[in-house]
């Protein structure tokens, strides 16, 4: 299924107001998960492909072989990334970006089917994926707007891919997976409340009816969800130092809300990036003790209200 929705001149404060009605829906079921050391030999046991991201680029392998690959961002830049990887619709090419850039989230629709990717990573950290790619041609791309709220794209970072099928096709077969979670309109279904430290696998699947994204973000020490929460929340007037402190710029012109930089309260340490409707992989990380909380930033397609202002934003601990 196609991207979903379009938003012209999304202004992340305004959008933020009203997020009162947020409160009372972040109930979790009782889930502990306990990762093995299992999980680590899966994750290493497909082919990877390291990606380095930066404003304004992507540098990284172009060519792919089809089949479960493991494909890794490493955030090298001074700005939040994430790497959304799209496949081509047959007749649509790179010839057809540029313009379907200029028409937002409803022009990409036209393109293809946005397949997921590394989630958003926050400078220096690193953000993995396993995905079952087909044959056929991809470009990566990173929606997330910059300072000006023009998205990172639209500067030039994305990176055509082709996918050529395999000649030997490798016996892999799909990862076990330690969680299973799936997104929806508004919420993230199977999220743990619980994990054990180390080796995560979590198979993750849109079967939503937009797009939706998986950004997982690790809580700075002191800082609880609930104040997460109010900052995220707040539409009041904001001193200067205070600002700098949460990093959350005008998206005035973007599709996409952006999450906190560096220096933040929270840290983007990896996810799935926006998927379409159906999409599926599994994302991968090996998660230190700690709160974190999951969160999409996708517009919703009909308010343009970002997802996680809707419901969209899960807490869970890691012990």
């Amino acid at each position: 299924m196609p991207l979903h929705g379009e938003t012209r001149n999304f202004d992340r404060r305004t959008l933020l107001g009203g997020a009162a009605a947020l409160a009372g829906t972040l109930a979790l079921g009782k889930m502990v998960v306990r990762p093995g050391g299992a999980l680590a030999a899966q994750s290493e046991a497909y082919p990877e492909s390291v990606y380095s991201a930066k404003e304004y680029s992507f540098e990284g392998p172009t060519e792919l072989t089809s089949g479960i690959s493991k494909l890794t961002m490493q955030n090298d830049g001074m700005m939040d990334h994430h790497m959304m990887v799209l496949k081509f619709a047959d007749g649509k090419s790179m010839a057809d970006f540029g313009a379907a850039m200029e028409q937002g989230l409803g022009g990409l629709a036209a393109l293809g089917v946005a397949v997921g990717g590394p989630g958003s990573a926050s400078p220096g950290e690193s953000s993995s994926v396993l995905m079952d790619l087909a044959e056929g041609n991809y470009v990566a791309m990173c929606l997330i707007p910059d300072d000006d709220g023009i998205p990172h794209a639209a500067k030039g970072m994305v990176l055509p891919i082709t996918v050529a099928a395999s000649a030997t096709p490798a016996a892999l077969v799909a990862p076990t997976a330690n969680a299973t979670v799936s997104l929806t309109e508004f919420h993230f279904m199977g999220i743990p409340e619980t994990t054990v430290a180390g080796p995560q696998i979590w198979e993750v699947t849109n079967s939503g009816t937009q797009l939706h994204e998986m950004g997982i973000a690790k809580l700075a020490p002191g800082v609880t969800f609930e104040m997460v929460q109010a900052i995220l929340m707040s539409t009041e007037a904001t001193p200067a130092a205070e600002m700098a402190a949460m990093a959350t710029p005008d998206a005035a012109t973007s599709d996409m809300a952006t999450p906190a930089a560096a220096g933040a309260p929270f840290t983007s340490i990896g996810g799935a990036a926006p998927m379409s409707p159906g999409a599926s992989l599994w994302y991968t990380a090996d998660l230190d003790a700690g709160d974190y909380f999951a969160i999409c930033f996708v517009p919703d397609a009909e308010s343009g209200a970002p997802h996680f202002v809707l419901g969209m934003i899960s807490p869970f601990t890691v012990s």
